[in-house]
């Protein structure tokens, strides 16, 4: 089954409000439709020999079940399932192996769409991790709409980078996935930069790949987005291991940093013995969800004071990182449960998901 093209250009985007997301969720359904449609011929053709008695083709397409919603990490896609009708009641059923019956999130197409982007190309690198998924004949269909999804997620860069920053954000988040290529020991990321205006609306300002400590890089990107418009923010929020915060004190001297909540807390855990990271991560969380910062303050104390000895190393990068763990309580109240991570972006770590040879499919 051939899919339609879709007609996303740069000139189609001009004057209109860009949201990679939303192109695309439209991808993936297609992406997805076409596996499943691949699947379930796969399943008429084995059964096709099986016939009724009045020798008319006992297992036969018979439409779709209700539509589906999989949460991804860009936002819901919309899935139909093929369905198939047993004539003998012989038994057989399409069990589609992308999606399982109950499935209703999923994280691996959360990881595939990253790499789309830090590979460049569905080329040799990207193949094995894509055929790893899927069987032999569903990948040949399928990597061609893998491809389109790339192609889309160029033009959308291209936009992106392109476009002035009209407006003022007071707030930027700045999170990424590194490529797990051992061959970059600088590690290459997928880097998406979000912002949120005084009306508390949100805008991908830029996703782009850059290696992590490349302060050259850096520096190109930020004063970029300055000439093309961009205020000093008030606050940048983001994980304190990408290499970004000597040139946003550089570039915007006056803008507060925020260290991600989220990521500290896996640092510190790691470094923790299995049986003790419960009790440590629930008075971690202790720390930031205080009702002020003089609260936050009393219960950092006193969790320095519990577990430097059993754990200096994690204790001392907390000591070290202190203001800037605390900084969002500089802001209104109401801000708080979304400056203090960067959770608003949402791109999962490629280590949540083991090798892809160790799953059987997709999802």
């Amino acid at each position: 089954m051939m899919m339609e093209r879709t007609s996303l250009s740069e000139e189609t985007l001009q004057n209109q409000e860009v949201s990679f997301p939303s192109c695309l969720r439209t991808e993936v359904e297609k992406f997805l439709e076409q596996a499943l449609e691949t699947e379930c011929s796969r399943v008429l053709k084995k059964w096709g020999s099986l016939k009724d008695r009045n020798g008319h083709q006992a297992i036969v397409r018979n439409g779709f079940y209700p539509n589906r919603t999989i949460r991804t990490g860009i936002g819901n896609v919309n899935v139909r399932i093929p369905r198939v009708r047993d004539r003998i009641h012989s038994g057989v059923e399409f069990h589609s192996a992308l999606l399982h019956p109950y499935l209703r999130k999923c994280r691996s197409l959360d990881v595939l769409i990253p790499l789309l982007y830090l590979k460049r190309r569905m080329g040799r690198e990207c193949q094995p991790i894509l055929r790893a998924f899927l069987e032999k004949e569903i990948f040949e269909n399928s990597s061609r709409q893998f491809s389109r999804m790339q192609e889309v997620l160029m033009t959308l860069h291209r936009h992106v980078r392109n476009a002035p920053i009209l407006e003022d954000y007071p707030f930027l988040w700045i999170d990424g996935v590194p490529s797990k290529n051992p061959d970059n020991a600088d590690k290459l990321f997928l880097l998406v930069i979000l912002g949120e205006t005084s009306r508390g609306e949100r805008k991908i300002l830029r996703f782009e790949s850059a290696f992590r400590n490349s302060r050259e890089t850096w520096d190109e990107l930020l004063k970029d987005m300055k000439d093309k418009g961009l205020l000093s923010p008030l606050l940048v929020i983001g994980r304190e291991d990408l290499g970004f915060w000597p040139s946003i004190r550089t570039i915007f001297p006056l803008t507060r940093r925020q260290f991600c909540w989220r990521q500290k807390e896996k640092i510190v855990l790691e470094n923790l013995r299995q049986e003790d990271r419960g009790l440590v991560k629930n008075r971690l969380r202790e720390i930031w969800q205080g009702q002020s910062r003089m609260e936050a303050e009393k219960r950092f104390r006193r969790f320095l004071g519990t577990y430097r000895g059993s754990c200096p190393e994690g204790m001392a990068g907390l000591e070290k990182d202190r203001e800037a763990l605390l900084e969002f309580f500089h802001f209104p109240a109401e801000h708080w449960p979304n400056i203090r991570d960067t959770g608003c972006v949402y791109l999962p770590d490629l280590e949540a998901v083991r090798s892809p040879m160790e799953h059987s499919c997709l999802f």
